[in-house]
């Protein structure tokens, strides 16, 4: 802060106070090192900066902002470095001395010197005390204010005071044209902190007083009535339109009509010929002789169409009504929408009486009750809660995918479905009984590799398939099959993302016999698989294997081979720990185990090896989590201790090491193969589907 003060200690402010007269007279304002002012005759001046161009009895006006423009230089001249500057503005009714009546401080930035800010935008300007005159005060970076103040020159009005075109009309009473001069006629009108503006043409009329704001900018237009005060009304142009209540307003067009009561407020006509919003918050947006006569009521175009109940809307069209609380009519010509909150889309005579109902479009159809959906022509159904689709001319029919249904309803081919009341949003119910054939049967298989048979997308489940047996044969709660070709098939597959815990495939098992959470199986390949994973695999519970091992890209050959270990397998829940010592000059060493080793462990064993030497042996065995050895001193030990485990886990599953075959087991093995027995022999053929049905579809078939 001392750098930056000591460069603006040689700065030569010139600015420009941007309000009101100048003149040709100009002075350059310089700050020598001690913040005095002095004046420079030399100093060569940017811009103006006015003086004495505004008598004392003079009024201004300062708006809430200001723009304010000026540059920074040194003694010299030279502009000072571009960057940020501290600047406090202060403004002040006196050239020298007193309190300033406004203040805020901005970050000034400097481009050759030049800076430009708003002031008021960090603190708003507000009431100027009506003194005559207004002073700008300016420091930089906390320095003593400049001298002299800069006058700024302007315009100032308040209540009692003239000044430019304004007019005070005489005495403010609530008489009708109290805010129009008559002769000369004005063109801007005067009112206390609000506006009125009126086109300056004779058969524009603006009724009220002049403590509220109104705007005329059309020809023969009207705002407010006569007898009433009210105000904050807006005509933007036309001719002959009228907006009188409250908030009302006319964009243009002719002979249109915003409000026709003094309640009918923020009633908006945004153009058009002859159309009328005459409730509170009605709307209409153009079109010939439309009427919206409800609360909140639109009407987007059209031809005489009326939109009488409230909040109800018609979007166009020619001689529609929308009659009813929240009823529509889309379009189309002479539909009627005459219900609670009933929906006609379009067409043409079209009649929705009932309560929420609807009549997409279509010709002289009446859906008469509530909730119902009816299309077609020529009938009105009077059944609540139906969807009706009829053609006086003969029976309907339905087809989804079929150019040529045959049937009522249709779905891709020559089907028929029963739907039967449910909860849920569609049922498809086959009665048929002794069969397997399907309730819902989606087949899209006409090209290799595309194709997608069913599809569910839901905010919970995507597809759910539910089982219910009661008899003791094999059921599947899903059935899926890939079959056939030579590329890859996955029979299931599961893929899930996002923020949360993800698993891509889960399964659980309840039953009161043996459970398998997921069940997997591989033969007939070069190589099978029973499960894979590509990533951690994490087993909370006992594994059980035939055999184990590690496999790795070859350290001396990753490109080309792999190597294999296998595991070191014990009867025993065993751990191993090792390590290496020297033993020291009196031929002893202390090994300190992890401090878990003996919660962890029991049945401690150690092993030691030395380096070029025999001469070792233990000295202490584990006690605690720690141990001693000894031998010949110099030499190094390599030592291995094992222990079982016995954490509470490990104490209630201990491994039995020879368990006889369950029964159904017996006569089975798990490597039937090397055994030289065949697959069937395998214990893992009694675990599959054996399902009796004759043609049951197998995965080994």
């Amino acid at each position: 802060m001392r750098l930056l003060r000591t460069v603006l200690a040689a700065l030569t402010l010139v600015a420009v106070a941007t309000a009101g007269q100048t003149s040709d007279k100009s002075e350059a304002v310089s700050i020598n090192p001690d913040y005095s002012a002095v004046m420079s005759d030399d100093a060569a001046a940017v811009a103006p900066i006015t003086k004495d161009v505004v008598s004392s009895n003079d009024a201004i006006t300062i708006p809430q902002m200001m723009s304010y423009q000026g540059r920074l230089t040194d003694a010299s001249g030279v502009p000072v470095s571009d960057g940020n500057y501290r600047v406090e503005f202060r403004l002040y009714t006196e050239a020298a001395g007193g309190s300033p009546f406004w203040t805020e401080t901005q970050s000034v930035t400097t481009r050759d010197g030049l800076f430009s800010v708003l002031l008021g935008s960090v603190t708003p300007i507000g009431t100027v005390p009506a003194t005559g005159a207004a002073y700008l005060g300016m420091s930089v970076e906390n320095s003593t204010e400049m001298a002299p103040r800069l006058r700024i020159a302007g315009t100032y009005s308040s209540p009692g005071k003239q000044a430019g075109t304004s007019f005070v009309p005489p005495g403010g009473t609530d008489a009708d044209y109290d805010w129009v001069r008559a002769s000369p006629p004005d063109s801007v009108l005067y009112t206390i902190h609000r506006l009125g503006l009126v086109r300056g043409e004779s058969q524009n009329k603006l009724y009220g007083i002049y403590g509220y704001t109104q705007t005329i900018f059309g020809s023969s237009c009207t705002t407010g009535a006569s007898g009433y005060n009210v105000g904050n009304i807006a005509i933007g142009g036309g001719y002959g339109n009228r907006a009188w209540a409250p908030f009302t307003a006319v964009c243009g067009g002719r002979n249109n009509k915003a409000g026709n009561e003094p309640t009918d407020t923020s009633a908006i006509v945004v153009g058009g010929f002859g159309n009328q919003a005459n409730a509170k918050f009605a709307y209409v947006a153009g079109g010939l002789s439309n009427i919206a006569g409800g609360l909140s009521a639109s009407i987007g175009g059209g031809e005489s169409n009326t939109a009488s109940g409230n909040y109800s809307a018609v979007g166009g069209g020619m001689y529609n009504e929308a009659t009813n609380t929240s009823a529509t009519v889309g379009g189309g010509y002479g539909n009627t929408a005459s219900g609670l909150r009933a929906v006609v889309g379009g067409g043409y005579s079209n009649t929705a009486s009932g309560s929420h109902a609807v009549v997409p479009g279509g010709y002289n159809v009446g859906a008469g009750a509530d909730y119902t959906l009816a299309f077609g022509e020529g009938f009105t159904t009077s059944t609540p809660r139906a969807a009706v689709f009829y053609h006086s001319g003969g029976p309907t029919k339905l087809g989804i995918g079929v150019q040529n249904p045959a049937y009522n309803v249709d779905v891709a081919g020559t089907g028929r479905f029963t739907a039967a009341t449910a909860s849920d949003a569609f049922t498809v119910t086959n009665t048929s009984t002794g069969n397997d054939a399907a309730a819902i049967n989606g087949t899209h298989d006409v090209t290799d590799y595309y194709g997608i048979g069913v599809r569910g997308v839901g905010g919970y489940e995507g597809v759910r398939a539910e089982c219910t047996p009661t008899g003791g044969n094999v059921y599947y709660g899903t059935y899926s099959t890939a079959t056939g070709g030579s590329g890859t098939n996955y029979g299931v597959y599961g893929y899930t993302t996002g923020t949360g815990t993800n698993r891509g495939v889960y399964g659980y098992a309840g039953g009161t016999g043996t459970n398998y959470g997921v069940y997997g199986s591989a033969s007939g390949g070069t190589t099978n698989y029973a499960g894979y994973f590509s990533g951690n695999a994490r087993v909370t519970g006992t594994l059980s294997k035939g055999a184990g091992s590690f496999q790795i890209d070859h350290p001396l050959d990753p490109q080309n081979k792999y190597l294999f270990h296998s595991f070191v397998e014990s009867p025993d829940m065993m751990n191993v720990y090792n390590g290496e010592a020297v033993l020291d000059a009196s031929g002893r060493a202390q090994i300190e185990l992890p401090d878990y080793f003996k919660a962890l462990n029991r049945n401690p064993r150690i092993q030691l090896t030395g380096v070029g030497s025999s001469d070792v042996f233990v000295v202490q065995e584990v006690t605690g989590n720690r141990f001693a050895i000894g031998g010949k001193p110099g030499i190094k030990v390599f030592w291995q201790v094992t222990g079982i485990r016995q954490d509470p886990f490990a104490n209630a599953n201990r491994i039995q090491v020879e368990v006889d075959k369950p029964v159904n087991e017996r006569g089975k093995y798990i490597h039937p193969e090397a055994y030289g027995q065949p697959r069937d022999a395998g214990i893992d053929a009694t675990h599959e589907p054996n399902d009796p049905k004759a043609g049951a579809v197998r995965h080994d078939e």
